[in-house]
């Protein structure tokens, strides 16, 4: 896997100059929006991630411009950076049964999620936690890429059909086949391509929050339910609320926040 991460192509120009707007306190929204709206390509995916279902916003969303209004910077930040991430690395996640759109939609309805429980606990999960939470997933893109060179897409499709499988199920797969996991994957790649310490940290330890310096843990603890809740194929299941809400309480997380955000999602 090393080896794969390190022959990885360079970002495109685009992300650090993203980066840098952001970075500057004095940028405004209109600055944001010019920046986005030069890639045709990239205004198109945000407007598409921006009118998800999953978001529950009533009119549709036409521009850029009101996406960041609605949305925040640092959300749109983090549409952003999935977008090109995505885009970079190429699809083809046939092991884990899952086609483009699969992948779009599951890690859509966990964006939401992160969303709705940011704005709900403001006071601990920063803009790190926004760009961590729409990222965290691209692992499995070279995990894919690493079963279909060995050959065991066969035996790794096998396990994930398996109705009763759950996240920890596929976490426990991943190492088996590759020695590591989707996140631990996910932090190497942001490592290699130089991203913010922090955000490697709270998706490197998503699996162990308990190991994640101490600013981080609460974040990578939200990320671990989130991960759980959300199924491969972008549902929500009984089941995985139930794994959710174990994950919840042995990370002592507030189980109002948590039903709260099930009620809105239920409710859309």
């Amino acid at each position: 896997m090393i080896e794969i991460i390190n022959e990885l192509p360079p970002l495109p120009s685009s992300v650090s100059e993203i980066e840098k707007m952001y970075a500057n306190p004095d940028a405004s929204f209109e600055d944001i929006e010019k920046v986005i709206n030069k890639d045709s390509f990239l205004t198109a995916e945000i407007l598409k991630k921006a009118n998800s279902p999953f978001f529950g916003f009533s009119r549709r969303i036409i521009s850029v411009k009101q996406a960041v209004s609605l949305f925040g910077k640092n959300n749109v930040r983090s549409m952003v950076l999935s977008t090109i991430l995505s885009k970079t690395l190429k699809f083809n996640l046939s092991p884990y049964e899952m086609t483009e759109k699969d992948f779009m939609e599951t890690t859509m309805l966990q964006n939401a999620v992160a969303v709705k429980w940011s704005m709900k606990e403001r006071d601990k999960l920063n803009d790190k936690f926004s760009v961590a939470a729409f990222i965290f997933e691209i692992g499995k893109m070279l995990i894919s890429k690493k079963i279909l060179e060995t050959k065991e897409e066969f035996s790794f499709k096998q396990k994930i059909d398996d109705k009763e499988y759950t996240s920890q199920n596929i976490i426990d797969d991943e190492k088996k086949e590759i020695g590591f996991s989707t996140v631990e994957i996910t932090a190497m790649i942001l490592d290699n391509w130089m991203f913010d310490l922090d955000i490697v940290d709270i998706i490197k330890n998503i699996d162990e929050p308990q190991k994640a310096k101490e600013d981080n843990r609460y974040p990578s603890s939200v990320l671990k339910v989130i991960r759980s809740l959300v199924v491969l194929n972008g549902k929500i299941t009984k089941k995985s609320v139930e794994e959710a809400r174990f994950i919840l309480k042995e990370e002592g997380l507030s189980e109002e926040v948590f039903n709260s955000i099930i009620n809105s999602l239920e409710d859309e």
